[in-house]
């Protein structure tokens, strides 16, 4: 997973926003929002898992974020978004030691808990190739 990921209109030297689609309930939402916020990424939200499968039908974005407590395991979705857009992203969300793990290993391309843990949520946004919404200079050694 270290390509980078679709991004919208990214020009010569330009980082864009990149395109992302959540499914989650609204507290969960919050919490991955200031998560995000440090990432060059538009992420929109769902709370039906009708709603969502529709939007992704329609565009599907760069990225997928999927609260397993909502859908479970999300394969046949999985499938669905890559013969829409086979270079989509799919990160699942669940509880920690939850059963489900093993099952979404097979489906999604990454596997993030909750409570979301900032350490967890970065390193993993970073390996995706998700540009950071701010990059410091360089270092720059003395000769």
């Amino acid at each position: 997973m270290s390509a980078a990921i679709g991004r919208r209109g990214a020009g010569a030297g330009q980082v864009r926003e990149l395109d992302a689609l959540g499914l989650a309930a609204p507290l969960l939402q919050a919490e991955i929002k200031r998560l995000a916020a440090a990432y060059r990424v538009k992420l929109e939200w769902e709370t039906a898992v009708g709603l969502f499968v529709a939007r992704v039908e329609s565009g599907c974005p760069a990225l997928l974020l999927i609260d397993t407590d909502l859908l479970g395991c999300p394969d046949d979705l999985c499938k669905f978004a890559r013969s829409l857009r086979p270079d989509v992203r799919v990160f699942g969300i669940s509880c920690y030691w939850s059963e489900r793990d093993e099952a979404l290993l097979t489906c999604v391309d990454a596997l993030l808990h909750k409570p979301p843990r900032r350490a967890q949520w970065e390193a993993m946004f970073d390996r995706a190739g998700i540009p950071r919404a701010f990059q410091p200079p360089p270092l720059l050694l003395a000769s």
